[in-house]
Order: C-alpha cells, then sequence, then structure tokens
C-alpha cells in the first residue's frame, strides 16, 4: 500500500476512459482492460518507482505475446486517467492523476485553486 498507506484509498476503486473507439478500465490492485480485453492484472510496483504500478499476463497477442500494461500515478486532485499510449505491441501505458501521488506542497496548491474557482466573483 505505499508508505504510510498513500495508496489504500485504491483498494477496490476503478477508472474508465473511452479512447477512439476503445474503453479502458483499471482497477486498482486488481485488473486493466481494453473493452473486453484483459491487459493485465496487478502484479506489483515497479521496482525503484513507487508510482508506478504493474498489470502483466494479460490476453495473449498474436503471435504469443501477453498484454501488459504499466500505471504511473501522477499528482491530481482526483482519480482519472489522463493518457493512455501503446509504445510497443501489446505493451500499453496509462497516466493516472490521484492525490495520493502528491506531495504535501502539491495538496496545499490543488486546495487554494480550488477555493479561488469556487469563490464567488463580485459584479461592479
Amino acid at each position: 500500500m505505499g508508505e504510510g498507506n498513500r495508496w489504500h484509498s485504491l483498494v477496490d476503486r476503478c477508472v474508465k476512459k473511452v479512447d477512439k473507439e476503445y474503453t479502458y478500465k483499471i482497477c486498482f490492485y486488481e485488473e486493466a482492460s481494453q473493452d473486453h480485453t484483459s491487459l493485465g492484472r496487478f502484479e506489483g510496483w515497479a521496482p525503484f518507482n513507487p508510482m508506478v504500478m504493474l498489470f502483466t499476463r494479460g490476453q495473449s497477442c498474436p503471435g504469443g505475446l501477453d498484454r501488459s500494461m504499466r500505471v504511473t500515478l501522477v499528482c491530481g486532485a482526483i482519480e482519472e486517467i489522463l493518457t493512455l499510449s501503446e509504445p510497443s505491441r501489446c505493451a500499453y501505458d496509462a497516466h493516472v492523476s490521484h492525490p495520493g501521488a502528491c506531495r504535501t506542497a502539491d495538496l496545499e496548491a490543488l486546495e487554494a485553486a480550488a477555493d479561488i474557482a469556487l469563490m464567488p466573483h463580485l459584479e461592479l
């Protein structure tokens, strides 16, 4: 769950995004998919990078490769898939925003920005 259980809030949570003709779904600590195709089951965290979740042993591609996905968690106010790519055949990358990826200073800046956005504007 990471240092100080920073990723505990990901348990039993999923994020979805429609990208072009596909719907991607990432269920943290469980499975990643592209429509009905498995991109892998959660295997663990990338060595030396506590912000990258690895999903492996997904559905086989033609030619025998198993699909896989790397999910990089980045600082953001809400959980959402920001980007998706397939940098090599049957290997997918996603960037997902999550408050747990933020440093304290980042969270304070997000809260300040939210307060400014929510403040009413006075008409003169």
